[in-house]
């Protein structure tokens, strides 16, 4: 069941991440806060194809790490927070302090990665836990 987990979880991710900067969601909101139009992003496959691959590793990564620590549905939903409070996020407000980036698109891309993880994690947890 690990790789239906893993494939699965991969699926959800790249999915969530799909809408959530699509025009139905935040699109329109991540281009202004990143100062892109919607022109200077066209063409920009082969950065598509790296985010999508990098969500296999997340997912597998995820995936990994309850089924090593043979966490409950309770423990994921920890695992995932605490990546997120304790790597992700601090990462990204880095990157607001020191990028000069507004505190908005933080929220945004911080919230489409927590909301992510916790997908991945219950999936995971739901299969392999």
């Amino acid at each position: 069941m690990f790789y239906v987990s893993w494939i699965l979880g991969f699926l959800v991710l790249s999915g969530t991440g799909m809408l959530w900067y699509s025009k139905l969601l935040f699109g329109r909101q991540w281009l202004s806060l990143q100062g892109f139009t919607a022109e200077e992003i066209k063409g920009r496959g082969k950065a598509m194809a790296l985010g999508i691959l990098m969500s296999l590793v997340i997912s597998g990564t995820i995936n990994w790490l309850v089924s090593e620590n043979h966490l409950s549905l309770f423990g994921a939903v920890e695992l995932a927070l605490f990546t997120w409070v304790g790597l992700i996020g601090p990462f990204h407000a880095n990157d607001v302090i020191f990028g000069k980036k507004p505190w908005a698109l933080f929220w945004l891309d911080s919230g489409y990665h927590v909301v992510g993880l916790l997908l991945v994690g219950l999936i995971s947890s739901h299969f392999i836990g």
